[in-house]
């Protein structure tokens, strides 16, 4: 391994443990969050905002939702952990690692997309009890996740 791949592993792992130590605050909130989302909009809505066709207005809304953790996810990570450094005053010495920008990027950007892919799975598994969505193009709906992560 070379130094770069070496950094760019350390800097990877020290993102996905930042998030991981604080679950609850990851995946917990964000499910109780769609919860009560789904429980208010649904109630409130129901047979009054007409949707497309038989879609209901349950299953035009968690899509939403889950889109809605994704880009928050992808944004909250990257840039509370920049902060976060930046303040504890040891992004000095990620600047002095043998890392280039796509490095940074890339490190970022996988623990986005990790943090992501976990949020909206724990919420997508929270409200399937109450709503059917069938997901008929999976790997259209990873490609989706990693592009809305990586902005």
């Amino acid at each position: 391994m070379t130094p770069n791949q070496i950094g760019f592993a350390t800097l990877l792992k020290k993102e996905v443990m930042r998030f991981w130590s604080v679950l609850g605050q990851t995946v917990t909130a964000p499910v109780i969050t769609a919860l009560l989302y789904l429980l208010v909009f649904a109630q409130a809505m129901k047979g009054r905002a007409p949707v497309y066709g038989t879609i209901g207005y349950t299953e035009f809304l968690v899509p939403g939702l889950i889109m809605m953790t994704v880009i928050q996810n992808a944004f909250a990570n990257t840039s509370s952990s920049l902060i976060q450094s930046k303040v504890m005053g040891n992004l000095v010495f990620l600047q002095m690692a043998p890392l280039g920008p796509w490095e940074w990027f890339g490190a970022y950007s996988i623990a986005a997309l990790v943090r992501t892919v976990l949020g909206a799975s724990a919420r997508l598994v929270a409200v399937l009890p109450f709503v059917h969505l069938p997901v008929h193009q999976p790997l259209d709906l990873f490609a989706v996740f990693v592009l809305a992560s990586s902005t």
